[in-house]
Parts: structure tokens; C-alpha cells; sequence
């Protein structure tokens, strides 16, 4: 049981254990939690005062922002202080790791907007003062920001692509597949590896060229389908025998920085998504004749002179 609790927190009439009072009130003696009175505000849980609106040197004032966010909304006054008074940000003063991203005052509110950068480093925390005035009080005040970027994985979704019937070895350069995977930060797409999933019964093959990998397909016993890449502006240049009709499963091991090894910069596509190519068939185009004979005469008609195949195969009856 819970008789006089430490400030910030509270109990049921002594009958229960201590709990912490919530945002918007305060405990000063752990008697009871009470609201914050007016012109004043509560900034977390489990205070034992309230602040002035008329005062609001804030420390360690902390916000997590997805890398290569443009204009994320940092609010430094309290909601319940502008119903009071009016401010107006003036400037804002970096006090660590200012390459991590731009700040810049924003125009509609007494707040900042936050550019995050593209790298999130070991220590991906950035640093600012934020410096403002009240109609009340002419002197400038400030809060300690403190920004901290995160990175999450890319999500790969399996991507089925279809491609024209090749009558001859044929390469093509595949650069939609990163479209529809889950990129939350924008992150641009790096090829580190590309490989044929091992359930599908394919077997890797060494080429000795560099970037350059090659699977026997199930389809084609004695043939060879090559698979090159670029890594930044991912794009896949998968060459195709003569006659394939496929599939094809091709697995880009993707990361969302260039790097070596993975890090807190650089993770991995999770989970890798499944590139499925096969090629479209489309029928032949029959095209009606129209003929005159004499009557009592055997004479030969090529009824597939006019005919064509949009691939370009051969017609036969």
C-alpha cells in the first residue's frame, strides 16, 4: 500500500499503489495529481511542478525523424501556452552534428521545419537551440532540440515481369522492380549481389566475370541465362536465350546506401523481394482470304500470306 507517494506520482486514497500522474498534471507532495493551472502547462508525465508560459527553456526536448524527411513539423511551444499568448520563432543556433540535416523557421506556426539528411550515422543525433519571443515577454528564450534519425529496411515485394518472346538471345534492362517495395525513407537502391533462390532447383554457376552470375534453368537443360546489374540507379540486364518462355526467378540482394557491410547506414532489403520474368506468347493474327477459281481447276491458295505472328514466329496449319 502506497500512504504518501514521491512527488510526480499518486495513489487511490492511499489504497493502492503508487502510479504516475499523466501529461497536463503534477503531484507536488505525491498526495494527489493535480491539473496544471492556467498560463501554466505540464511538458511530460510524472512532474512535480508545472511550468509558465511565460518561461519555457525546455532541456533535452528529443524527437526521432525517418532520414530524407523535407519539412518535418518541430513544435517548441506548448499547445495549452498559445491558447495564452502569441511567439514567434527567431532563429536557431546548431550545437552538434548540424550535417545531419537543415533546419529553417517556419512561416505558419511558432515551430521549425526539419530536413533530414540521407545518412544515419552511429550517432545519428543533431543538436539545436531553437530561439523565440512572447507578446509578453520581449526577451529572447530558447529550447534544446535534440533530433535523432532513424532507418528502417527497406521491404521487398515480389515483382512479376513479362517480357516479349524472344526469337534470338536477347538482353534486357529491368528497372522497375524496386517500385513497388515498402521504401518508407526514400532511400535509394543498391545491388550488392544478385542470386536464383535455392528452392526453385536452379544451380549457381561460375562465370569468372566480375558482377556477373548465371543459373541452368530448369527449362533449358543445356542453356545459360546471364544476369548483370549496376548497383546505384538499380537496374537488371537479364539475357534471355532464343525461344525462352521462362519463368525466370532472379532474388537482387538489395541494400538502401552503398556500403561494404551492412550498418546502421546501410541495411538490407527485408525480406528480399522475388523477381518472376516470363515471356508473352501472343497468338497469331488471321487475316480472312478471298480467292477466285475457275470452276473444274485444282489450283494451290497460301491461306497464311496475309497472316502474321506479332513475335514474329513461324505460322504453320
Amino acid at each position: 500500500m502506497c500512504i504518501r507517494d514521491s512527488p510526480g506520482t499518486t495513489s487511490m486514497g492511499a489504497r493502492s499503489s503508487c502510479f504516475t500522474c499523466p501529461v497536463d498534471h503534477y503531484s507536488p507532495d505525491g498526495t494527489c495529481c493535480l491539473s496544471a493551472p492556467t498560463n501554466y502547462f505540464v511538458p511530460a508525465a510524472g512532474s512535480s511542478e508545472p511550468k509558465s508560459c511565460t518561461d519555457l527553456v525546455m532541456d533535452n526536448y528529443t524527437v526521432s525523424i525517418p532520414r530524407n524527411r523535407h519539412g518535418f513539423v518541430i513544435r517548441v511551444i506548448p499547445h495549452v501556452c498559445e491558447l495564452y499568448y502569441s511567439y514567434e520563432v527567431t532563429r536557431y543556433e546548431d550545437v552538434s552534428n548540424g550535417y545531419l540535416g537543415g533546419v529553417r523557421i517556419s512561416t505558419e506556426a511558432p515551430a521549425v521545419l526539419y530536413d533530414a539528411g540521407p545518412h544515419n550515422f552511429p550517432d545519428s543525433v543533431h543538436v539545436f537551440k531553437v530561439y523565440y519571443t512572447s507578446n509578453v515577454k520581449a526577451v529572447e528564450q530558447y529550447s534544446i532540440v535534440t533530433v535523432t534519425l532513424t532507418n528502417t529496411p527497406i521491404q521487398g515485394v515480389d515483382d512479376y515481369i513479362w517480357v516479349p518472346h524472344p526469337r534470338e538471345p536477347t538482353t534486357y534492362r529491368i528497372t522497375t522492380f524496386p517500385a513497388n517495395d515498402v521504401n518508407l525513407e526514400h532511400d535509394w537502391v543498391w545491388i550488392q549481389s544478385v542470386s536464383a533462390p535455392v528452392a526453385l532447383n536452379t544451380t549457381p554457376m561460375t562465370t569468372g566475370v566480375p558482377r556477373v552470375a548465371q543459373w541452368d534453368m530448369t527449362q533449358y537443360a543445356s542453356d545459360f541465362v546471364g544476369v548483370d546489374y549496376t548497383g546505384i540507379h538499380p537496374a537488371l540486364f537479364v539475357t534471355l536465350p532464343a525461344g525462352f518462355r521462362g519463368p525466370m526467378h532472379i532474388r537482387p540482394i538489395t541494400f538502401d546506401q552503398y556500403c561494404a557491410v551492412p550498418n546502421s547506414d546501410c541495411l538490407e532489403t527485408n525480406p528480399h523481394s522475388l523477381i518472376r520474368i516470363t515471356a508473352r506468347t501472343r497468338p497469331p493474327v488471321a487475316v480472312d482470304d478471298y480467292f477466285r477459281v475457275q470452276i473444274g481447276r485444282v489450283e494451290p491458295v497460301d491461306v497464311l500470306a496475309n497472316d502474321y505472328d506479332p513475335e514474329n514466329d513461324v505460322i504453320t496449319i
